[in-house]
Formats: C-alpha cells, structure tokens, sequence
C-alpha cells in the first residue's frame, strides 16, 4: 500500500471539518489512494520540502521525494525515487503490466511469477484494466 501511496504523488488532499478529502486528475491514482486509506495507509501530503507525509495504521511515515519519472506512452510507466526516514534510496514503478512484468528479477519465484501472470491473465479475461507496481532499493552510488 505504501507504493501506491508513493506514487500518486500528484494527488491533492483537502481538509476540511476534520476530515480529508482527495482529488487527482487521474481517475486511477485517485482509485488508489482511496483504497490504500481504506486499508489503513492515509496519504497526508507533500509538503514545499517535498516531504510526502503517509499514516500507515498508527505509523506516521514520512517520504523525502528526490526525482519522478512521469508516465509517457513509450515507458508506459511512471517511477518515482524517495528516500525514506533511515536515508533508504526506493525506486516506485508503476505502469502496465506488460511492461512491469517483464522487469521482474531473475531471483523473483516462478511461484510468484506464474500466479502473478494467471491474475493477469484472468483479470484480462473479465475486460478488467491491470496495473502492476514494483520497487527497488538503490545504493546512494
């Protein structure tokens, strides 16, 4: 939840009697934060510091954004790259499934890999749209 917390970056919250409120201009990042809050991940906001501030069930975390890599029809992605609150450097990708999926490690489970892709497969089927997320940790090199 926290990844789609991360990269839907460009989602406002609003405040207003106690309570917060999104709105996005994409209908699918703002799918994704209301889900995520129903879960239990709150994305509070970014701050002028870029500082993405999310509530992960009693857990205040806070994220320092260092770089996004908007989504375009040739990545058929979007990336973002934080660093979290013990200087831990993240890649968040989210993006199409074709594109995703193939990037998956060679250490990744063919356990994982073949239910990831009988999801896919079944989700597609049903005419239903899929997205996948993934993330990786990066060296301060």
């Amino acid at each position: 939840m926290l990844i789609a917390q991360a990269l839907c970056h460009t989602v406002m919250v609003e405040h207003e009697n106690g309570k917060s409120s999104y709105s996005a201009s994409s209908p699918d990042e703002l799918a994704l934060v209301n889900f995520a809050k129903f879960c239990g991940y709150e994305y509070k906001g970014t701050d002028e510091h870029n500082i993405m501030t999310i509530q992960a069930r009693r857990q205040e975390r806070t994220y320092r954004l260092l770089n996004v890599f908007e989504f375009n029809s040739d990545r058929k992605r979007m990336s973002i790259i934080v660093e979290d609150e013990n200087q831990n450097i993240i890649l968040f990708c989210k993006g199409a499934d074709s594109i995703i999926f193939d990037r998956l490690t060679s250490n990744t489970s063919i356990r994982l890999r073949e239910s990831t892709n009988f999801g896919l497969k079944c989700f597609g089927n049903e005419g239903l749209r899929t997205l996948l997320y993934s993330s990786r940790n990066l060296s301060n090199d």
